[in-house]
């Protein structure tokens, strides 16, 4: 019989787990990932996020059943979907490995390469 509890994975939406799933084992990427709070996050919850190299990106205050961004490393996410704190998260498309959030030269606002 099997005693690890999944259910976690009910919080992260379809496409943020199939994602996860296609991962190969060095790919971490940086996303951007909403998270919807089902109440205010306890300072354990906010520091395992900022060590797993999370940062916040909007909006700045926390209230119960806000939704925020956060630049995360995908991997990271199933992490915060074990959060009690946590009602749903998902996951855009990777920023880039480096985490710094840098657009690929081709799509760069000044058209320059």
């Amino acid at each position: 019989m099997e005693t690890d509890d999944r259910s976690y994975l009910n919080k992260i939406d379809a496409q943020t787990l199939i994602a996860l799933q296609g991962l190969s084992p060095d790919e971490n990427p940086v996303v951007s990932a909403a998270v919807e709070w089902k109440q205010t996050p306890t300072s354990t919850e906010l520091q395992w996020i900022a060590d797993a190299g999370g940062q916040w990106q909007s909006p700045a205050g926390l209230a119960p059943t806000s939704i925020q961004t956060l630049r995360l490393p995908v991997r990271a996410i199933e992490g915060v979907a074990r959060m009690p704190s946590v009602l749903s998260i998902s996951a855009g498309q990777p920023m880039g490995s480096s985490g710094a959030g840098e657009m690929p030269p081709t799509a760069r606002p000044d058209g320059q390469p």
